[in-house]
This record gives C-alpha cells, sequence and structure tokens, in this order.
C-alpha cells in the first residue's frame, strides 16, 4: 500500500501492528526522537505526540477542527535544539521552511522566529499544519524572574496560537554534566547510534497511524479533562487563568496523539492524564512562581516578578556593598543576614537567588562560602 510518500509495505504493516502492542511503545518512540542528544524527555515527548498529530474531525456544518500541533521551544543557547528540529524532519515527508505551505500534511519548521514578522508568524500559525519553532531568548538564556514576553519578539497575542511552548535550560549539574559527558564521548568512541527504533521504521510507523488511527474521546477521558479545565480556571487566582478554552483544544490533541501512537480506537482516561501532566508541566515550566512555587499567568502575575526581580537587586547591591570591606570574598552568611535584617528576605530564599545567579554567570563562588560578582 502507499501512504503518500512513504511507502509500507505488508511486511511493514505487520511489523508496526505489531510494535503497537508492545507495552514500551511509548517510551521506545520518545527515545528514538534525538538520541545523539542525552535528556530533554519532555521535549522529545512532545515532538512525539506532535508527529503522530490529533483525531481529524469535521462537524456537521463542514466546519474542520484542527488536529495538529503547534509547537514553540524556548532555549537558551548552544544545547542541541536545532539537532532536535533536524531529527524530526526526518520522520516526515513533507517539511516546510518557508510561508509557501503546499499540503496540509507538512511540517512547518521555523528555526529562528525572530527572522519572521509579527504577520508571517502569525500567517502560519493558522494554517492547519504542524509547526515546529525556535526561538532564543534576547540575553541568550531564560531568565525565570522575567516574563516570557520581555525576553522574546513574539507578542502575546501571536504566541497564544502555540499549543505548547516548551523551555529547554543549560542548568549546570554535576550528576548531569557527567551522564552528558559520557554519552557524547561514547557517539565519538564507536561512531554508532542507538535507536529504540530505527528512523525509517519510526517514520513509516508515524505515516500508518496517521492514516489509519482516529481515536475518539472515551467519557472517562472527557470526565479528565472537564475536571482539569474546571479546576485551573476556578482555582484562586484574583480573578485570572492561566488556561483558556484555546488550551482545552490543545489538551484534547495531546490526548488523542497519545491514543494514536498506540494505534488504538479510543482515547482513555490514560491518554487523558497524560495530556494534563505535559500541559501542567509546561505551565510550571513558564509560569511558576519562583518565591512559594505556585502557577502564575505568566502575562498577569507582574507584581511578583518584579518583587523578584527587585530582591535580586537587592542582593546584588548588597553584595558590591560589601566588596568594600571584604574584596573579592564577600561572606555569604553576612549577605545572608544583612538581606534578612534590612529587607526581611529569608535566608533560604537568598541562597536560591545566590544559585540563580550564578548558573547564569552573574556571580561566582570564589570560596567556600564567599560569593562575588562576576
Amino acid at each position: 500500500m502507499s501512504i503518500e510518500c512513504t511507502m509500507i509495505s505488508e511486511e511493514d504493516e505487520e511489523k508496526i501492528i505489531e510494535l503497537a502492542c508492545d507495552p514500551n511503545i511509548y517510551e521506545k518512540i520518545i527515545k528514538s526522537i534525538a538520541p545523539t542528544i542525552r535528556g530533554y524527555r519532555n521535549i522529545k515527548e512532545v515532538i512525539a505526540l506532535q508527529l503522530f498529530g490529533g483525531s481529524h474531525k469535521i462537524l456537521k456544518d463542514g466546519t474542520k477542527l484542527s488536529s495538529e500541533l503547534k509547537i514553540l521551544i524556548v532555549g537558551d543557547n548552544g544545547i542541541g535544539k536545532s539537532t532536535i528540529m533536524e531529527y524530526t524532519t526526518q520522520l516526515v515527508d513533507q517539511v516546510s521552511y518557508s510561508l509557501n505551505t503546499r499540503d496540509n500534511d507538512e511540517l512547518i519548521c521555523i528555526p529562528n522566529t525572530d527572522y519572521l514578522t509579527e504577520q508571517e508568524l502569525g500567517y502560519l500559525l493558522n494554517q492547519d499544519n504542524r509547526i515546529l519553532a525556535i526561538t532564543t531568548p534576547h540575553n541568550g538564556y531564560f531568565d525565570r524572574y522575567k516574563i516570557l514576553s520581555e525576553q522574546i519578539m513574539i507578542p502575546s497575542s501571536v504566541k497564544s496560537h502555540f499549543d505548547l511552548i516548551l523551555l529547554i535550560e543549560d542548568k549546570p549539574s554535576k550528576i548531569g554534566d557527567s551522564k552528558v559527558a559520557e554519552h557524547i564521548l561514547e557517539l565519538h568512541k564507536t561512531s554508532s547510534i542507538h535507536y529504540e527504533l530505527e528512523p525509517e521504521l519510526l517514520k513509516k510507523y508515524i505515516a500508518y497511524a496517521r492514516k489509519y488511527t482516529n481515536p475518539i474521546l472515551t467519557d472517562e477521558a472527557n470526565e479528565v479533562l472537564k475536571e482539569f479545565y474546571v479546576n485551573i480556571r476556578n482555582a484562586e487566582s484574583e480573578g485570572y487563568s492561566p488556561i483558556t478554552a484555546r488550551h482545552l483544544e490543545s489538551i484534547i490533541r495531546l490526548a488523542e496523539a497519545s491514543a494514536k501512537i498506540k494505534l488504538k480506537d479510543s482515547v482513555d482516561r490514560e491518554d487523558a492524564e497524560k495530556a494534563v501532566r505535559i500541559t501542567m508541566s509546561c505551565l510550571k515550566e513558564l509560569g511558576v512562581n519562583p518565591e512559594i512555587g505556585e502557577i502564575t499567568p505568566e502575562e498577569i502575575d507582574k507584581d511578583i516578578i518584579l518583587s523578584n526581580r527587585n530582591k535580586i537587586q537587592k542582593l546584588l547591591e548588597e553584595i558590591q556593598l560589601l566588596e568594600d570591606d571584604y574584596g573579592l570574598y564577600v561572606p555569604l552568611s553576612i549577605v545572608y543576614s544583612n538581606l534578612e535584617d534590612k529587607y526581611s528576605i529569608l535566608e533560604k530564599e537568598s541562597e536560591q537567588m545566590t544559585q540563580n545567579l550564578v548558573q547564569k554567570g552573574i556571580c561566582y563562588i570564589p570560596n567556600k562560602g564567599y560569593v562575588s560578582r562576576a
């Protein structure tokens, strides 16, 4: 049989159906996305769901509901965003890097949103296509103490058309960095890549699922999604909500894509819960209040974010003041004590802010128990 450009033999079909019965097929597909890049499981999971897409629906009046997921990756410099995109393009038949889209089944790739005008980006987001877009914050890294709109050149009215916004940060970690180093060194040593599923087989699997699988929401799944939507919308947040009806449609597409991965005819509770988990994770990554860990709409809780930025400024000012007495070796214990006495900033919070500044290269630790401005 023929599925667009991808040819699937009877043997391929048998293999695909056999794979769909594998209880670990979901994880195997995620691990097969950009295997040369270690980690970033959440990014790879969302891309896997995007590749499969949601269910096709046409209402009685002829209106077609979008089945495709539009993803924006916001990431620090030099951490593999482009490599992930390149691997993703190998798993589809049709890829477009321009405004001239030819087919609804194309994957539209936007390697850098800064190269598009607001009107051009808006035009692409209004197409019923899979869209994978990349952008880098102005400073080269994502600052958790600033709202997203201050860091990227995408207006809120356009940004809201993305189903999910994913964050990739370059966070130093001895354990994580050690594993990344081992992974890269092993690749260079052996020149081989381990695939859970070979790219050509995965490409056929995706094409097969997209053509022959169109799962329907069960009552159980509907209940999970409805409960999530209502609870989030009506949580105590001074009359604001981090999600809208448009977000609910995105969550439905995620749930349908989850079912498609296993070639299921229906979307069950597990698929719905998975979609909710992914959505919550993205909201927390981009809208978490660093002080109290509660989800906050990024465009609304400016007072909280400004408060955090003011505290960071106080921390830097205090370090600068103490440099007159201590030079490059400013005792952290005195910094924290002064901040608590002057501004009622707790030591635990000061420690967290200091760690953030060190990770971003704004400060450094010249010796244990001391801090200096970079």
